[in-house]
């Protein structure tokens, strides 16, 4: 009997979702969507979400309901039981909640950015203060690292990709000084199920924003 679709809600934009889909994608987790155009349509229906904290984007797995994006992959993972995806050890776990620490920062502040009505006046020195110092410091590490925990993929690295994927559409060149990390991101994208992914009617265009960012991407 073939396994019934998880139920991904989420905004109609990648976000916070994509690499909750790319997750689904890697591991062949068969998935459906219900996706929000406007507020309003969230709000009417937040209050039946069956979960003591409803917010998006939130999963319904059997009887299952899970919200919020990093409890949504612990999900995922422990689903279909690739514990390495966590961390293979407990120094790896601890490891990797450091980089996901990192990776997070460096997100809000991508956030923040596009967000602000001023971003186009700033956009030199916040490149210059907030993005190239941290991606120098990947870039080093993934010199002699193939992924973010070491030598094997984790769910952080399908965060970081879709970031590096909204850095890019930001910013021209972003990457054009960091080789390390221009392989890294190919190294994910040429992953078969993820290139398959892209090249599917399940990667629609969507758009990494809502409509109210500043910075239309």
């Amino acid at each position: 009997m073939d396994e019934k679709p998880v139920l991904l809600s989420y905004w109609d934009i990648r976000g916070r979702a994509e690499p909750l889909r790319l997750l689904m994608e890697f591991l062949d987790v068969p998935y459906e969507q219900n996706l929000y155009k406007d507020v309003s349509a969230w709000q009417i229906e937040k209050s039946s979400v069956p979960h003591p904290f409803p917010n998006l984007p939130y999963l319904v797995d059997g009887d299952k309901v899970v919200c919020e994006s990093e409890a949504i992959a612990y999900h995922i993972a422990l689903k279909v039981k690739r514990y390495d995806l966590l961390g293979k050890s407990p120094e790896d776990v601890v490891f990797l909640r450091t980089v996901k620490g990192v990776v997070t920062d460096l997100s809000n502040d991508v956030l923040q950015y596009c967000f602000n009505p001023e971003a186009e006046s700033i956009v030199h020195k916040f490149l210059n203060d907030k993005v190239h110092p941290r991606l120098e410091r990947f870039d080093s590490f993934l010199k002699t690292n193939e992924y973010l925990i070491g030598s094997y993929i984790t769910f952080i690295d399908f965060v970081f990709f879709e970031l590096i994927a909204m850095l890019l559409a930001a910013f021209d060149n972003v990457l054009e000084k960091y080789p390390s990390l221009r392989a890294y991101r190919d190294r994910i994208a040429q992953i078969p199920k993820i290139e398959a992914y892209y090249q599917s009617p399940r990667f629609p265009t969507r758009s990494f924003l809502p409509p109210s960012a500043a910075v239309k991407i």
